[in-house]
């Protein structure tokens, strides 16, 4: 435990310390100055996304001795979330002011829903994953109970309250079995324990609970019973940020515990999803048909959607092979982050039409809403096509990506009966739309949002329309996930040897499917290699002692980088140290790793010409003799293979392409140029 890697935790950090001077910020000023603890909530949340940007252009990294990850998971889900709340944040901000909700209170509170939310996102032990889902729940509760003078405000917080410990109950009881049976709260611990060749008792019995505890936090059946009434009874500003957020936390929990953590009970887990799907498709579909209150309407209608996010998980593993794994759960995650869109563009245009002493409850509410306000009129359509999967919203291409997964791994009557939902489901989304657009408009007057309310609205509305129509961007990471079903996230790493410029590390690395692996592999700082061209068109090679495979080799000179060093620094001073000479020009050729395998060195292949003779300053010990020779004799050195050293051949063989008219010649210019313009 002794690597802590703070750097892994900097945006939760960054959190935490603006929470605080939030808080602090709060208790100094008066009420006529509260407008400024919102402004300095939402700087903490664009520092925070900041931060999150900035790891994101990182590689993936651990801390605490491998409990908490860093990886791409993590990375769009916190940024995810926190775009989320700031959304909400700008939605409330008129809600909150017109009525009796402790401003300054309320964003604190919702700052720290968002850490324990991040926390959940990148644990990788269940104790941390623990603290975080308790830190997020507490936190919604006391948003769920601000307003104490409202009967239906407080009777919906106490229920949430109640539920929501019975279900970290249920959550706590499902970990300790798991730890029982693993003797590690380590998800990588877990995990091996769940594919070794022994009785899962235990683990399915523990899993029972994990499953009933991560159903409650969805919301999906028959574990919702709190989600109408909590949407309903509490304030629309909370209903923000209880609707959004927690649900992207609560698939990172999802992921982070079967996928990763257990993956043995695959099969048992899957059957699990399978009934949770069904039953929350029909009876949030069914359900919802009846509802007259707006807010209990969408409560069902996110019961609903919540199937298709569970539908993806079904469809990881088929016959034993996760070879459709990143398909199924990177639609799944996008399907997530597509319905956390539409659902804060819904509930904020439910708060932006509230005022002093007037909600908007009723569907009956939104009568004429065309006449009345075309712009939020349109902003709604957009959002119920986009829940009810209608073209060209995202929502279609998000029900379409998640159908396809379902199908490709063989469940055609799942799907079908999805389609069948959905086109029910269609049914109340649509009469939303009458009702606005057909309906004769109320005498309800509808105030005109802020302008940071009517900037956030349209930009939700645009998203949901622009991510259907290009599909492509909007599914980049989706696709990105294809890939990743290769790589490998490490948990835990160990320098075994440090030496004179290298040193070799001892990793535990975590692949898609759980399992937990070794790597040995050597940490090198880089190389440029160089390839000297003459008037006469010839190149300069060197013949050089090699002790590990203990023989002369011929190759192009090279050499290692320095701390700091661009490798074109590096190929002028090796070029001038082992050849003697300097050039007037360069051009990069390409990159290489030399030896992926086993080591993390990279290479850069320069080429250079209108060369001039200057001192040759050998490293001690290093002796060598120079040869000036055609590209003719390198071809011909690599067919009698005499010429094995890897750099030297590709190198020798893009020459062979440049020379006979194959392949363009790069632009050469002088170093300088390439100091200020790294070619890659």
């Amino acid at each position: 435990m002794a690597d802590f890697n703070l750097t892994a935790l900097i945006p939760e950090i960054l959190l935490l310390v603006m929470a605080c001077a939030v808080l602090l910020v709060d208790a100094m000023l008066k009420d006529a100055q509260r407008a400024w603890v919102e402004r300095l909530s939402l700087l903490s949340v664009v520092l925070v996304f900041a931060a999150l940007i900035w790891q994101a252009g990182g590689p993936a990294q651990t801390a605490f001795g491998g409990t908490f990850v860093v990886d791409a998971l993590s990375a769009v889900l916190k940024m995810a979330s926190t775009i989320a709340l700031f959304f909400a944040l700008v939605y409330a901000r008129r809600y909150n002011s017109e009525r009796p909700v402790p401003r300054g209170e309320f964003q604190v509170i919702a700052l720290f829903a968002l850490l324990g939310q991040m926390v959940m996102m990148s644990a990788a032990n269940m104790l941390v994953m623990y603290l975080g889902l308790e830190l997020m729940s507490l936190s919604l509760y006391a948003l769920a109970a601000m307003r104490r003078d409202d009967r239906a405000a407080s009777e919906a917080a106490m229920k949430y309250f109640v539920l929501g410990a019975l279900a970290s109950g249920f959550m706590l009881y499902g970990m300790s079995m798991l730890y029982g049976a693993s003797g590690s709260l380590d998800l990588s611990d877990i995990n091996l324990v769940s594919r070794a060749e022994q009785d899962k008792t235990f683990l399915v019995f523990g899993l029972v609970f994990i499953v009933g505890g991560l159903a409650f936090k969805f919301g999906a059946v028959p574990f919702h019973m709190w989600v109408p009434d909590v949407y309903q009874g509490t304030p629309t500003g909370a209903t923000l940020l209880i609707a959004t957020g927690p649900k992207l936390a609560s698939f990172a929990m999802a992921y982070r515990l079967l996928v990763e953590g257990l993956p043995g009970v695959v099969a048992d887990w899957q059957h699990m999803m399978l009934i949770l799907a069904g039953l929350s498709l029909a009876f949030g579909n069914l359900i919802a048909i009846a509802q007259t209150n707006l807010k209990r309407m969408l409560a069902y209608s996110g019961i609903a959607q919540v199937g298709f996010v569970l539908l993806g998980l079904i469809a990881g593993m088929v016959d034993g092979s996760f070879q459709l794994a990143p398909l199924a759960y990177g639609s799944s995650m996008f399907y997530i982050l597509t319905y956390v869109i539409t659902t804060l563009g819904t509930f904020g245009l439910i708060a932006l039409m509230a005022r002093s002493g007037f909600e908007c409850e009723t569907i009956e509410d939104l009568k004429g809403l065309h006449k009345r306000s075309p712009w939020m009129a349109l902003v709604m359509l957009l959002l119920m096509f986009s829940l009810a999967g209608i073209p060209p919203t995202v929502g279609f291409y998000a029900k379409l990506i998640v159908l396809e997964a379902v199908v490709v791994s063989g469940h055609l009557w799942i799907a079908v009966f999805a389609v069948m939902m959905s086109l029910i489901g269609a049914f109340y989304y649509l009469r939303i739309v009458k009702t606005m657009y057909f309906d004769p408009p109320s005498d309800i007057s509808t105030p005109e949002p802020a302008a940071d309310g009517r900037f956030m609205l349209g930009l939700n509305g645009i998203t949901v329309v622009v991510l259907g129509l290009l599909p492509g961007p909007s599914t980049s990471m989706f696709d990105r996930s294809k890939e990743s079903s290769l790589e490998e996230v490490g948990l835990t790493s160990e320098e075994v040897f440090k030496g004179h410029f290298f040193s070799v590390s001892r990793d535990q690395v975590s692949q898609v499917d759980g399992s937990v692996h070794q790597r040995e592999y050597i940490k090198h700082p880089g190389a440029a290699a160089i390839v000297p061209i003459n008037d006469q068109g010839q190149v300069l090679i060197e013949r050089q002692f090699r002790y590990a495979p203990r023989a002369v080799f011929t190759e192009f000179p090279a050499g290692k980088r320095d701390p700091g060093e661009a490798t074109i620094d590096t190929a002028v001073r090796e070029l001038a140290e082992e050849a003697g000479y300097q050039a007037r020009e360069w051009a990069f050729l390409t990159r290489i790793y030399p030896a992926i395998g086993f080591a993390d060195e990279l290479m850069d292949i320069w080429l250079c010409k209108g060369l001039s003779a200057v001192e040759q300053r050998l490293d001690e010990g290093e002796r060598l003799q120079l040869h000036w020779v055609t590209i003719a004799s390198l071809l011909e050195a690599i067919a009698q293979h005499q010429l094995p050293d890897v750099k030297t051949q590709i190198a020798s063989l893009w020459l062979a392409r440049m020379h006979d008219g194959l392949a363009a010649w790069p632009t050469f210019h002088a170093a300088s140029y390439w100091k200020a313009n790294p070619p890659i």
